[in-house]
């Protein structure tokens, strides 16, 4: 997402001058990276928030709360569980990843649906 949102915000910053006066330049280029990097925290948060989610509610179902404890600590404990349990920890981690990645497609989705929104019929021309 980093890359696309990367390539709006220079996009943003470049047709500037097309929509603004000149004396608002710099508080429209702060307000610009401020959203950028609210919404980078926002979205890190959300998707540190789910992935741990899935973690608690499905490790603790074959893990002690020991394990899972340890897991939590360090991936590395991993190794030291039994195979058995090693493939249905890595199981879980890997739906987690999954659904993060779900989630970040359906913020993609939704940062191109607010493009199109935002096509102009009539485009506005330089002063």
């Amino acid at each position: 997402m980093g890359f696309g949102f990367g390539f709006n915000s220079s996009t943003l910053i470049i047709l500037l001058p097309l929509v603004i006066e000149k004396q608002d330049t710099a508080v429209c280029m702060g307000t610009i990276t401020q959203i950028h990097l609210l919404g980078s925290a926002i979205g890190l948060a959300l998707a540190t928030n789910l992935f741990n989610d899935r973690l608690e509610t499905r490790l603790p179902a074959f893990l002690t709360s020991e394990q899972v404890k340890n897991l939590r600590d360090s991936t590395d404990y991993m190794a030291s569980l039994p195979n058995v349990l090693q493939h249905q920890a890595k199981r879980v981690y890997a739906e987690a990843f999954d659904f993060e990645l779900r989630m970040m497609m359906a913020f993609a989705f939704a940062a191109l649906l607010i493009l199109f929104i935002l096509i102009e019929k009539q485009p506005r021309r330089l002063k």
